[in-house]
């Protein structure tokens, strides 16, 4: 029994409000810099029209998320210093108005001091009655301490316009509902940097004051409390930021410099079908880490631990430009790049990248929109087995070749490895060729493409797991394939099919791209599952006994000699012939 469904397309919309560090792009000192001073390429830059994307407020970005009733839903994380700026540029743009909730991951003053701005939503009810603003009990009790008069009203001056706001705290590692939604987001607390829990007690204060930063963390302690250097350098502690994780989609940490190992399995849990996370967001202040911030070691090495679709790097300083980091997002991505053409800053970046895994990175900018890109699941099925799992698991590794994937060309192991756990990984080479409708024909130079095919068998939890993705034309169309089997309490076996078509061709073809290969996935899922279950009808017979996955004592038969035999045939009766031979085999006489 297979139930299908086709799913309406229902994208996430990402908006980058900033993404610069808390000191912003330009600096200041850049723009005014005497003309014997070494010019800054990256603020300098922002005065020309090829510069823009080096203009960054203080990070901040805004999700158009579908409600379960169906109504959109605006959640914004951050309103810093420049909030204001940001929405006033943005949010006519891209038709964002009405906030349904704001979350602050930390009581700094990019992350919170764009507050009062907020008064241009609630007051006088010019656009909502309040806004609900999602925090930690730690930073709610930072703004507390720097805003009282946005917790309680008494403390409000003036005219007592200030806005309205409806307070909830929420906890590391505890999921909540953005109201009766049904969004459902995870906060997780990472390390920003140091806090010193040692609080000086109040002195008077003289009419003249000392810069404000002392030279070490302990010297004003030491002036107050000159005993207590020694108790304070024994309780530094680190200052914890909230990155949130929203639903299996987006994973968002704007302020990092440690990320703990209890924090991972949130970051790096998936859905039970094995699918891939969008979109990670991530911090990367330079390229040398900093105590407050990833540099661009930490946050490679990060996004290829997490394999991210789409990893979108934010909160940058000034001492790396856009189109740098373009250029090391790509070579992360596994782009070989022309050395003598190479900025020195893009050769340093090179040096602290290092070999590992190919994964797709780059900088994102202020005003950069992702929409429906990674986040709308086109295609679901899910479809019983009357076997069990053993046989049906081993039945779709051997579903190649079959009469109904005459598509497939050739597939090949290009890794096999076992997990201390048992857990059997292989990595196979699939190329398949299509057929091309004819206003497609001239975009795709030939029908073939190559298709890399991960899977993970658990024999102990009775589970199989494969992702499937195109490796070339993925600018035109990408398909991604997630299947899962599972045994049931029944004794069945489970398939779960899950699929995601994007084009990123544009030029007004996108649908039509998307469509097309929507229903040839629909097709193809068919015939898939027609070839698995005549790979079953083989296994059922009693002439062929394999060595099930999880099953008894391996018992080797006509079943491999059969498949090296139509590896190796040369016959003009071809390998369906002999395929066909096995179901309907030559009556007795």
């Amino acid at each position: 029994m297979a139930i299908d469904a086709v799913l309406a397309p229902n994208p996430i919309e990402l908006i980058f409000l900033g993404t610069g560090t808390s000191s912003s792009l330009p600096h200041v000192d850049c723009l005014t810099a005497p003309p014997e001073a070494k010019p800054c390429k990256t603020c300098l830059s922002t005065l020309t029209p090829e510069g823009k994307k080096n203009i960054r407020r203080n990070t901040s970005v805004a999700l158009r998320l579908s409600a379960k009733d169906g109504r959109k839903v605006t959640v914004v994380v951050d309103a810093g210093k420049n909030f204001q700026a940001a929405a006033l540029e943005w949010f006519p743009k891209y038709g964002l108005r009405r906030i349904d909730a704001l979350l602050i991951t930390h009581a700094h003053a990019d992350a919170m001091n764009g507050l009062d701005d907020l008064r241009g939503w609630t007051l006088n009810t010019a656009i909502q009655s309040h806004i609900d603003v999602y925090v930690s009990q730690s930073t709610f009790e930072g703004v507390q301490r720097s805003f009282p008069y946005l917790v309680a009203k008494e403390f409000a001056s003036g005219g007592g316009d200030v806005p309205e706001f409806k307070w909830h705290i929420i906890e590391d590692n505890v999921p909540f509902e953005i109201l009766d939604t049904g969004i459902q987001i995870t906060p997780f607390a990472v390390h920003h940097g140091r806090v010193f829990s040692v609080d000086p007690p109040l002195a008077p204060t003289s009419s003249v004051t000392t810069i404000s930063t002392p030279v070490k963390p302990t010297t004003l302690l030491s002036k107050l409390l000159p005993d207590q250097e020694r108790l304070v350098d024994e309780v530094k502690n680190p200052y914890l930021c909230f990155g949130f994780k929203f639903g299996h989609d987006i994973v968002y940490i704007s302020d990092v410099s440690y990320i703990p190992e209890d924090k991972w399995p949130i970051v790096e849990s998936r859905p039970s079908n094995g699918r891939a996370l969008p979109v990670l967001v991530l911090d990367c202040l330079r390229l040398r880490p900093h105590t407050s911030h990833f540099g661009l070691e930490n946050a490679v090495e990060s996004a290829r631990r997490i394999d991210a679709t789409r990893t979108y790097l934010i909160g940058f300083g000034h001492e790396v430009a856009h189109d740098d980091l373009v250029m090391l997002g790509e070579a992360v991505g596994g782009k070989a790049l022309e050395t003598e053409t190479l900025t020195e800053t893009v050769k340093a970046g090179l040096e602290l990248i290092q070999q590992g895994k190919n994964v797709w990175v780059r900088p994102s900018h202020d005003g950069l929109r992702e929409l429906g890109l990674v986040l709308m699941k086109f295609f679901s099925q899910t479809f019983f087995y009357d076997d069990p799992w053993p046989i049906v698991s081993l039945a779709y590794f051997l579903r190649y070749p079959n009469p109904y994937a005459s598509h497939v060309l050739s597939c090949d192991v290009i890794s096999r490895s076992l997990t201390p756990s048992g857990t059997l990984l292989t990595t196979r080479l699939i190329l398949k060729r299509g057929s091309l409708p004819r206003w497609a024909q001239n975009l795709v130079g030939r029908a073939e493409s190559w298709i890399l095919e991960e899977s993970e068998i658990d024999p102990m939890g009775k589970t199989l797991r494969c992702r499937t993705k195109n490796l070339d034309h993925v600018k035109v169309m990408q398909v991604e394939e997630w299947v899962m089997f599972r045994q049931t309490p029944e004794g069945q076996t489970l398939q779960t099919t899950e699929a995601r078509i994007r084009s990123g061709f544009g030029w007004g073809l996108t649908k039509k791209i998307e469509s097309h290969g929507l229903n040839r996935f629909k097709a193809n899922v068919q015939r898939s599952r027609e070839g698995v279950s005549l790979i079953l009808d083989l296994l059922r017979q009693s002439r062929i006994q394999p060595m099930t996955l999880g099953g008894p004592e391996p018992h080797y038969s006509a079943l491999e000699n059969t498949r090296s035999n139509i590896s190796a045939s040369q016959s003009s009766s071809g390998v369906w012939s002999l395929l066909k031979s096995w179901f309907y085999p030559p009556s007795p006489t």
